[in-house]
């Protein structure tokens, strides 16, 4: 994907989403990814580029895939019907998704 087809804001939106649902605050992720709290917070805000390294030092501390959170796309090798509505809601659908599976995974284990 060339830099003028990269949704900068988008890709910030992803950013601070994960971060959240994570419950880091910028000035933490910024220390754990060795980059000024300033610098982080214009990434977030689609503000400024940034390297594929630091893009994957802050994929790692938020355990997301660079692809998602570059595109907004979670691959999956077999296409899965879940995957493909999960493709489609936006960052904030996704969350809500994300906290009703969470809900729905422990009571199943709790059934056991």
């Amino acid at each position: 994907m060339d830099q003028k087809n990269l949704d900068a804001k988008a890709m910030g939106e992803r950013i601070k989403l994960a971060r959240k649902n994570k419950l880091l605050t910028q000035e933490k992720l910024s220390e754990m990814v060795g980059i000024s709290l300033n610098f982080y917070g214009m990434i977030e805000r689609g503000e400024k580029g940034l390297s594929v390294q630091t893009l994957s030092r802050i994929c790692s501390v938020l355990g997301e895939s660079m692809d998602y959170l570059v595109s907004g796309h979670v691959n999956a090798s077999d296409n899965s019907p879940i995957v493909k509505h999960y493709n489609s809601l936006t960052p904030s659908q996704r969350k809500s998704a994300e906290d009703m599976f969470e809900a729905w995974i422990k009571s199943i284990k709790n059934k056991d």
